[in-house]
């Protein structure tokens, strides 16, 4: 399309617009809507809700092009970059999620800690770009933001459950495990000796990507010792130096991947206090899950573990992808939390009205209604609705 630079930067003005009026309306903006979304979806709610577009839509550029059309290849174009970056195919989201849970390791091989790469530069470089997307994603929705829920809503004043991922939990949310880092002989030669916080890790690598790329050159160099994926050392005629992965690059890219699906907090419903006893691994502690949809059809559900013990530092500690049968297992006596709102650092509190309440309540009883205890919130509602038994029909 021969489109003049004034147009374009007047096209990126009026996308600029729209987003501002959807967030005005608590709606995701178009750039986020079209991870989960197809195209005329986006484009039904413009017409629904977005004033600005409608206004806009017939608006004709010098070369003929009407607003909508242009709007409809700038869809095209942000689905490119999705596809690129995301895995897809089943085989592939298979063979990453063996990865993720170290189960494709062949045996002891002559380099040490994260040494089973398993990707070629590209994935590697595709794979730093998604977890950028993810950190993006991340303040725009969760940064200094509180979910609050509570299990027995007609009883307690203040709420039993306070869901937050911190600035610090990020990292290790995305797949990077900080403490191996720490004394990896690698990363202390690029950090200069450096010590560096988990934020400042984050930082350093998404700041790396863009610059100069110490971090990439590093994989490269790594990736070209091996041979056929069998990690024998090659000769010497790339960096001496250059001992170990730094990363599980596929458990970034499903985790980082994931994260993106899952959507901003003030969508998720699913709220549960685990049973004694039950956890989403041996190696977690969370008492604690919010549950969303990780985006991959194979292994279609994602968890945010979380500590949520009385008179302790509350902590989110996991994201965990998961199949049908494990959401099952561990969902299984689970008490379901109603969503009260969302509370910001300068203790605004978005409250969450009764009708969305129940709205959310009916989504989660129809994923996991059969094994996990929902008695408390159905009294809850029905005292809501003890007039107006139509709605709890659903859920009788």
């Amino acid at each position: 399309m021969d489109v003049k630079l004034d147009e374009i930067l007047s096209f990126r003005k009026a996308v600029l617009m729209i987003n501002e009026e959807l967030k005005s309306r608590g709606i995701l903006e178009i750039e986020y809507m079209l991870i989960n979304e197809t195209i005329p979806y986006v484009f039904s709610i413009l017409e629904d809700y977005s004033i600005y577009y409608q206004k806009m839509k017939e608006y004709e550029y010098r070369n003929g092009s009407r607003f909508c059309e242009l709007l409809g290849y700038y869809f095209e174009c942000v689905k490119r970059k999705y596809n690129k970056m995301f895995i897809s195919d089943k085989k592939t989201v298979d063979k990453y999620f063996q990865f993720t849970l170290g189960k494709n390791k062949k045996g002891p091989k002559s380099i040490s800690l994260e040494q089973d790469i398993g990707m070629d530069c590209l994935e590697v470089q595709r794979t730093l770009s998604l977890m950028k997307e993810a950190v993006y994603a991340y303040y725009r929705f969760y940064h200094k933001k509180i979910l609050n829920a509570s299990l027995n809503p007609r009883e307690h004043q203040f709420p039993d459950i306070e869901f937050q991922i911190k600035e610090s939990e990020l990292a290790h949310l995305l797949g990077i495990s900080y403490k191996k880092l720490r004394n990896n002989p690698d990363f202390i030669r690029l950090m200069g000796g450096e010590k560096k916080s988990s934020i400042e890790l984050l930082e350093w690598i998404l700041r790396d990507i863009d610059g100069n790329c110490d971090l990439v050159q590093h994989n490269e160099d790594f990736i070209k010792r091996m041979e056929e994926r069998e990690f024998q050392i090659i000769e010497s005629q790339y960096s001496s130096v250059t001992e170990t992965s730094l990363f599980n690059y596929h458990k970034i890219a499903m985790k980082s991947q994931t994260f993106m699906h899952i959507g901003p907090l003030e969508q998720l419903h699913l709220v549960a206090r685990l049973a004694p006893k039950m956890h989403i691994s041996d190696r977690t502690r969370s008492d604690t899950i919010v549950i969303g949809k990780s985006g991959f059809e194979n292994y279609p559900w994602a968890v945010l573990g979380s500590v949520q013990k009385r008179f302790e530092d509350k902590y989110t500690e996991t994201l965990s992808i998961l199949e049908d049968k494990k959401k099952k297992e561990i969902l299984k006596g689970a008490s379901y939390a109603r969503v009260d709102g969302i509370q910001d650092i300068r203790d605004n509190i978005k409250l969450i009205s009764p009708e969305e309440q129940f709205d959310m309540f009916y989504k989660a009883y129809e994923v996991a209604s059969e094994f996990s205890n929902y008695e408390r919130l159905k009294a809850y509602f029905e005292s809501l609705y003890e007039n107006d038994v139509e709605p709890f029909i659903k859920i009788k």
